[in-house]
């Protein structure tokens, strides 16, 4: 899983929407549906259905495309992404794309024999992160009964890697030094990312920049002493990769950073007692895509259910495995525009 892909699979999302045409609006939202999968506050991604009466082996192609765009003609779809689409048990077209960044997406579906429809959908309700949010939680244990208000008790360990926020590097060049709690590193490149996901050097921060390249001045600090084959300068960076600019999240695959894709430094774990009941929603780690193209959310009672009923999880096509690893956030208050406490729900986040 090296960078291109990362960051190819991220975008080619973020960059959203299958585009449809300058054909009479209600004849493009009859030929291309957009759903999102919730209209609820959110702070992971949020999963767009597109589907068509139009018969799959009739559509040339679908691309999507991040803005507002109504109208078909080729010039206004330049910079598009071609999404994956299928015929479904009736015949019809389905296909599904997910954005992390509120916006307008745009969708365009081109037929066999040249027509071409487009529709946008304007996703709104997701949250911000903050540079703590999604921090990677193991569940180390579940109470066996619920107590008297009927939550269980779950315990997890989670570890906060190292992150940088967009604030936070603003007026650094290649050359300066980067610290993490005091870890000095030195910033030995920069690169933002072209129009085929490859790396491109530059000098110094920009909004475009979505990767920097860190030297550890002393690697004991930052990895295990047993790993020896650290005493090699070429093993001793690390990358900061962003989605979109505004958190920069630090991986390493002990290899060359860009290439990078292992989650690096974290502090050390903290145990993290979440509260969940019955209604409680679990976004689980394991399920069958073709069961839930849109993605499956499930309650705590059958989470809890699925730990250890095998026969359970076949039927669902739904799969918790023990030591399974989840995403916590913390919560988000609109009126202060601030993140507080964690929140006691539990996210995937895996798909396969």
């Amino acid at each position: 899983m090296k960078l291109k892909f990362i960051l190819s699979g991220f975008f080619a999302f973020l960059l959203g929407i299958f585009l449809v045409g300058s054909i009479p609006a209600d004849a493009a939202s009859q030929n291309v549906i957009l759903t999102p999968s919730t209209k609820q506050a959110t702070y992971t991604y949020v999963y767009v259905s597109v589907s068509s009466p139009i018969e799959a082996d009739k559509i040339a192609k679908i691309e999507m495309q991040y803005g507002k765009v109504t109208k078909t003609s080729n010039k206004k779809w330049k910079n598009t992404e071609a999404v994956d689409f299928y015929s479904d048990d009736d015949g019809s077209t389905i296909g599904y794309f997910y954005v992390n960044v509120n916006g307008t997406y745009s969708v365009r579906l081109t037929t066999t024999d040249g027509k071409k429809y487009a529709s946008t959908i304007k996703i709104k309700n997701i949250l911000p992160a903050s540079a703590n949010s999604a921090k990677e939680a193991t569940i180390t244990k579940i109470s066996s009964k619920p107590n008297k208000k009927g939550y269980y008790t779950v315990t997890v360990d989670y570890e906060t890697p190292y992150n940088k926020t967009y604030d936070e590097l603003v007026g650094l060049k290649v050359g300066d030094t980067l610290s993490f709690n005091g870890k000095d590193t030195t910033i030995i490149s920069m690169f933002a990312i072209d129009d085929n996901y490859d790396p491109v050097p530059i000098t110094s921060f920009s909004d475009a920049c979505r990767g920097i390249v860190c030297q550890v001045k002393d690697w004991k600090e930052f990895y295990p002493e047993s790993e020896d084959y650290r005493e090699d300068p070429q093993n001793q960076t690390f990358g900061l990769i962003s989605r979109d600019g505004g958190l920069f999240i630090a991986y390493d695959d002990y290899e060359y950073a860009p290439d990078c894709y292992v989650k690096l430094g974290y502090t050390y774990p903290a145990q993290v007692k979440l509260k969940i009941n019955k209604n409680t929603k679990v976004y689980p780690a394991y399920f069958d895509r073709e069961m839930y193209p849109n993605g499956c959310e499930i309650t705590a009672d059958v989470y809890l259910s699925l730990l250890t009923n095998k026969d359970l999880a076949d039927q669902l096509g739904i799969y918790i495995y023990p030591g399974t690893t989840f995403t916590i956030f913390e919560k988000y208050n609109k009126k202060t525009g601030k993140h507080t406490s964690v929140i006691a729900e539990l996210h995937e986040i895996y798909y396969p």
